[in-house]
């Protein structure tokens, strides 16, 4: 996977889940805007980020480090 890709998937991602609670403050009535899940959105995005570039991509770990 070409570097760009692991750089702007992560950014589409961040971005649709800050519009997300964004709208769920702005639209809902009955849910709620929390910067906690927003947070919560983001740590999970950098999981995924991080175990696709050591565990998936294929790379060797001694690249890595």
């Amino acid at each position: 996977m070409n570097l760009k890709y692991l750089f702007w998937a992560p950014v589409i991602s961040i971005v649709l889940g800050a519009l997300l609670e964004t709208t769920q403050h702005i639209l809902s009535q009955t849910r709620s805007s929390n910067y906690l899940d927003f947070l919560a959105n983001v740590a999970g995005i950098a999981a995924a980020t991080i175990c696709y570039a050591f565990f998936i991509s294929g790379k060797k770990w001694e690249t890595v480090f």
